[in-house]
């Protein structure tokens, strides 16, 4: 061999060797990773203020909840009610007011204490405490005794009588036919009364404590919650060994960290769909269609949209196409009519609201007494949906005099301002937490609960009808109730203008195989990875 030839030798060697080793650490990293990936899945999400869904609307955080607390009963995707931490559907006495539940015994908490009737009770009771009530408590507020609890009058349930640990009974005001559907949802998960007793104040941002498939491993205060799987379960045992939800205070942050694979999943608002579609793989995408509409609130006290002819004149000057092609890249779908097709059981394709219309729409605003043109300020949340949204249809407006004065606010002061009944007009999106209407229609079009979402709507023959359809039996009998709600409150009264169903957007790494499906909540109790992997270990 030439001197030249050993020298070159003596050179490509340790670079051969380099090569080799830089490989073998390559192909070591990417199985740690694989193996990492498979015993635990990271999400990320905006910080929010509890992980009590007691406190929040989140269904991010509803997500969280019910991987660690569970219902006494869950909903199949059939509709049928499956008793979960009961023995059986309850008995029901023949007036539908007394319901006698009893639980099925040796079910442990995750902090090792047995599910019994007392920590029932204080779950139901909580929810009315009159300082601090659940913000969902409508729900239940057919229990005897939930109003005057509220109302500070007595400071206990009348309508729940503990039998003994397992055995107990709820009565209720009157017959409520969707009581148990309501039972299914995770606002009523049953968590541990002690462990919340010893500390409330950690109770939602470090502790909770109840019978789910995964417990609270730790958490960072605001940051990151860690959940294990609970080896005690009562059902089957969860695939994924851990679930790492991260909390982060901008959109901008959790897309920064799904870029960087610091997460493994997170919800992509349709705004930054639209900024970085081009950027993102289509394998890294799923679209999601769920139950429930966009729709524009109109406040029933505030004027000038108080006057119905100015909210027609509204309802014929949005142009849902264009609103779809400009804010949602044509991926929605525009909507006339309030009640979802997809639990539906008499589809209608009559369409129940105007088209766009310019023409209507200035003849409107001048029958409405304003010949000049009419201004109506709205004030909306800084979330960037809200605002692009907004400024769409404040241009589509303008074209029929109707001009929008827009003035942003931090999502706080707005959210407040929203409880108080006192903004004009709200971009509203509602998914109901059971595919049942009345979950739908009940806490927005009834008086009496309507003001936190400003809009004051008040109708004397639609809250009889809500208030009917809560106790008929027969499914299509109570759909008929709320076609009539839907004739007067919508298409009549203009209560609210549906414009669009909207997908949900997620952001999924390719090596995770789960992707979500129309239902509200995501369940990441089942196999996540595109590969199954031996849940024993």
């Amino acid at each position: 061999m030439s001197l030249r030839k050993k020298e070159k030798h003596k050179y490509q060697e340790p670079i051969i060797l380099g090569i080799m080793a830089l490989m073998l650490m390559v192909i070591f990293i990417v199985h740690l990773e694989k193996k990492r990936d498979k015993s635990v899945f990271r999400y990320g999400m905006l910080t929010e203020i509890s992980l009590d869904i007691h406190h929040t609307r989140n269904p991010e955080i509803a997500t969280i909840y019910r991987h660690i607390i569970e219902p006494l009963y869950i909903m199949d995707d059939a509709g049928q009610i499956i008793p979960w931490l009961t023995e059986d559907l309850p008995k029901i006495s023949a007036d539908g007011r007394r319901y006698h539940f009893t639980l099925r015994p040796h079910l442990s908490f995750h902090d090792g204490s047995q599910v019994s009737s007392y920590d029932v009770e204080f779950v139901f009771t909580r929810m009315f405490h009159p300082k601090y009530p659940s913000i969902n408590y409508e729900l239940f507020e057919a229990i005897e005794g939930s109003r005057e609890m509220l109302r500070g009058e007595i400071n206990y349930l009348s309508g729940f009588t503990v039998i003994d640990d397992l055995n107990f009974v709820i009565e209720l005001d009157y017959p409520f036919a969707l009581f148990l559907a309501y039972l299914t949802m995770p606002h009523a998960g049953i968590y541990a009364r002690q462990a919340y007793l010893q500390e409330p104040q950690a109770w939602g941002e470090e502790v909770l404590v109840g019978s789910g498939p995964y417990r609270v491993a730790w958490a960072d205060k605001g940051e990151r919650i860690a959940l294990s799987r609970f080896r005690e379960y009562h059902g089957d045992l969860a695939v994924t060994k851990q679930l790492i939800f991260s909390f982060y205070p901008s959109i901008e942050e959790v897309f920064r960290a799904y870029k960087q694979g610091s997460i493994d999943m997170m919800q992509l608002p349709f705004s930054y769909y639209k900024k970085y579609f081009r950027d993102i793989e289509f394998s890294h995408l799923a679209f999601v269609h769920r139950v429930g509409y966009t729709n524009i609130l109109f406040n029933q006290d505030k004027p000038p949209v108080s006057n119905l002819l100015i909210r027609q004149a509204i309802a014929h000057a949005v142009d849902r196409d264009r609103l779809n092609q400009h804010i949602y890249a044509g991926l929605a779908r525009p909507v006339y009519h309030f009640l979802p097709e997809e639990i539906v059981i008499n589809k209608s394709s009559h369409p129940l609201l105007p088209s766009h219309d310019l023409v209507r729409a200035r003849e409107l605003v001048k029958q409405a007494g304003y010949p000049n043109g009419v201004r109506i300020v709205v004030q909306y949340s800084e979330e960037i949906m809200d605002r692009e949204v907004w400024f769409e249809l404040a241009d589509q407006l303008k074209r029929a005099n109707i001009h929008l004065i827009l003035l942003e606010q931090h999502s706080f002061l707005w959210r407040k301002e929203l409880s108080d009944g006192s903004i004009s007009m709200v971009i509203g999106r509602w998914i109901p937490n059971i595919p049942r209407l009345d979950a739908l229609l009940y806490g927005v079009l009834s008086s009496k609960l309507n003001r936190k979402w400003s809009m004051n709507y008040h109708n004397d023959q639609v809250d009889r009808w809500l208030h009917e359809a809560r106790y008929t039996e027969n499914i299509r009998t109570r759909e008929g109730i709320y076609r009539q709600v839907e004739e007067v409150a919508i298409a009549k009264d203009l209560a609210l203008l549906p414009i669009l169903s909207v997908p949900h957007i997620f952001l999924i790494q390719p090596h995770i195989s789960y992707r979500p499906d129309a239902h509200i909540h995501l369940d990441f109790t089942g196999d996540l990875h595109s590969e199954p992997m031996d849940i024993t270990s």
